[in-house]
């Protein structure tokens, strides 16, 4: 034996003894590189290979922009040989797609391309400083278990078991007796599950999926998609940190969605990927006949689009967007788009209750002022109920910009002295009788109401025993149109408001808490330009109250004293507010009175060309 092959001899058989597979030793430099590299028992290839050796996804053609896609996500042949821990290059990926677009592929090969580069250690585990006993996992979470299996799980397994000659079949087998989940050598375990926040509890996940995101479950009290996400994130964080990965895909339904959300977090976020592609451009050109029109989307941009899609577009707009374009409908849209200004209208020091313990007394009460409080009595198709209410007075005026024009408007401040929030218990509702001794309450202890208003659901009789008190009382809708929240939307962009901050459980069994009326503000959606709405499971009674306090106050002239020369944006030509009852006498305060003209501040549009 020559020194070379003597030489070449003890290579391998160190190599042998740390558990390397000498059979898949293709060249010298995959030899040299596992000598450098203990823990690996085999050479990872890196993502494009993968792709394009038949034994490991079998005959599937993959599209240019799948490959330019997963690529970006897991490197390059250097990256991988300089970074063999670091298998994804983002710890967030969000592959937002037009309906065909490849996104259950692309998920496929997330998950297969993962468990591929780690069954090329000789103990994963170990490698990441983990017991060898315990599991590795890959979840694939879903609207449901079921929606997880059928899919991308499905996918997945086809990928092994009909690639019989293949790398999975022949060197990591899942077993087969099994069919809940894949278990591989080495403790590697794929599980599909839906977004339940127990599902994933004492998992080591290593890497997931999430499915069709904004299509999982929403209730008032709980985003389904959002609560799955922070568990699979905590658990991959927590045992992997800064080396797992997470993928989301789906197709975006809402501007303030969960895809959309993380869409705009990538922009600025170096560790994610945002990536969105309509469904013409995750084709391949020569998937379409060639002559093309042009179109431009909800937001102003124009495409060059397929002339196969001519049609789909001419039949539905809004949906051809939506599910072929990724661009959500701006049919429905965030009602507040200066989302910081809400928030800088905040002010903790305000007082605010949960309806729990003791009643407080508002901060400053006296009866100099004149407050209106506006009821809302809210019930949800789930049957739980809650009662928003706000009470306000103005504290002042404020010269602020004609919006369009070279001048300026006197307008009035508000504040909102009080917030609350009251909850049914359980089997139970709210009891009317309760809110009105609160009221009544507040105003034993200074508060002098000039009107109280309730928006009509279960409220007439509060109306006929307050106003038997002496109390005027108003039944104030802002359902019906979108004058009240106009008003309050005016208020807010003028600086011309603070409300409290009113911090309630996250859900019933979490101590994590939220503003709730900071998420009933920005979670709003103008829908049709017609009307202001909250999402569905959303909730928005205490964003009702004080939207309804702040029409009361701005269309009252004689509160805020700014004259009759004054009109509030919403107000129209002709606009009467009938029977309005002061202080027991009912008059009327109609736009007649200033010649019937409109007032020369626009309206706002609610939208904003800035917000993509």
């Amino acid at each position: 034996m020559n020194k070379n092959s003597k030489e070449k001899s003890e290579i391998l058989e160190t190599l042998k003894k740390r558990g390397v597979d000498i059979g898949s030793i293709e060249n010298k430099e995959q030899l040299v590189w596992l000598l450098k590299h203990p823990g690996f028992e085999r050479y990872p290839i890196c993502l494009e290979e993968f792709l394009d050796d038949i034994k490991y996804l079998g005959a599937k053609t993959v599209r240019k922009s799948v490959r330019k896609k997963m690529i970006e996500i897991f490197g390059d042949k250097e990256y991988v040989e300089s970074f063999p821990k670091q298998i994804y290059r983002y710890e967030e990926v969000v592959d937002m797609e037009g309906i065909g677009g490849g996104k259950t592929f692309s998920a496929s090969i997330y998950i297969l391309y993962g468990i591929y580069r780690v069954s090329c250690l000789v103990s994963p585990q170990a490698y990441y400083g983990k017991s060898s006993l315990s599991g590795m996992y890959f979840m694939l979470m879903s609207t449901s278990e079921k929606n997880a299996k059928d899919v991308i799980f499905t996918e997945i397994n086809a990928r092994i078991l009909e690639n019989k000659d293949g790398y999975f079949a022949k060197n990591f087998r899942p077993r087969e007796d099994i069919t809940t989940q894949l278990i591989f050598p080495k403790n590697i375990i794929l599980i599909p599950g839906n977004s339940t926040v127990t599902f994933f509890v004492g998992y080591n996940i290593f890497s997931g999926v999430i499915d069709e995101c904004d299509d999982h479950k929403k209730t008032k009290e709980k985003d389904y998609v959002e609560e799955g996400y922070q568990a699979i994130k905590q658990r991959i964080t927590s045992r992997f940190p800064g080396l797992g990965g997470l993928m989301m895909i789906g197709s975006p339904k809402d501007v303030r969605g969960f895809m959309m959300r993380k869409y705009v977090e990538a922009q600025n976020d170096p560790k994610m990927l945002g990536i969105r592609l309509a469904t013409w451009e995750a084709l391949d050109p020569e998937e379409f006949s060639g002559p093309k029109f042009r179109a431009a989307d909800p937001n102003g941009q124009e495409h060059e689009i397929p002339i196969e899609y001519q049609r789909d577009l001419m039949k539905n707009p809004e949906r051809f967007w939506r599910d072929l374009g990724a661009i959500p409908s701006l049919t429905i849209e965030p009602y507040f788009t200066m989302t910081q200004l809400v928030r800088e209208a905040s002010n903790f020091a305000l007082q605010s209750w949960d309806g729990e313990g003791e009643v407080p007394l508002i901060k400053d009460a006296s009866r100099r002022k004149e407050y209106i409080a506006h009821i809302d009595l809210g019930v949800n198709n789930e049957g739980s109920d809650h009662c928003g209410i706000a009470i306000g007075h103005i504290v002042g005026s404020k010269v602020v910009n004609d919006y369009g024009n070279a001048q300026t408007a006197e307008r009035p401040v508000i504040k909102i002295d009080l917030v609350a929030r009251l909850s049914a218990k359980s089997d139970s509702e709210i009891q009317i009788s309760d809110v009105r001794r609160y009221l009544l309450y507040w105003r034993d202890y200074g508060i002098n109401y000039y009107r109280i208003q309730f928006d009509g659901w279960q409220s007439k009789d509060s109306q006929q025993i307050l106003q038997k008190l002496g109390i005027s009382v108003q039944q104030v809708s802002v359902d019906k149109d979108m004058v009240a929240y106009d008003a309050l939307k005016e208020a807010i962009y003028d600086k011309r408001i603070e409300f409290g901050q009113l911090m309630i459980p996250v859900d019933e069994s979490s101590n994590v808490k939220r503003d709730i009326v900071i998420d009933e503000l920005l979670d709003l959606r103008r829908v049709k330009s017609v009307k202001v709405d909250h999402p569905v499971g959303g909730s928005k009674d205490v964003a009702d109250a004080i939207a309804g306090v702040v029409r009361g106050l701005t269309e009252c002239t004689i509160l805020h004293k700014i004259g009759i020369r004054y009109q509030p944006s919403f107000v129209k030509d002709n606009f009467d507010i009938e029977n309005l009852e002061i202080n027991g006498n009912t008059k009327r305060l109609n736009a007649e009175s200033s010649g019937g003209k409109r007032s020369s501040v626009p309206k706002f549009s609610g939208g904003d060309s800035n917000f993509w």
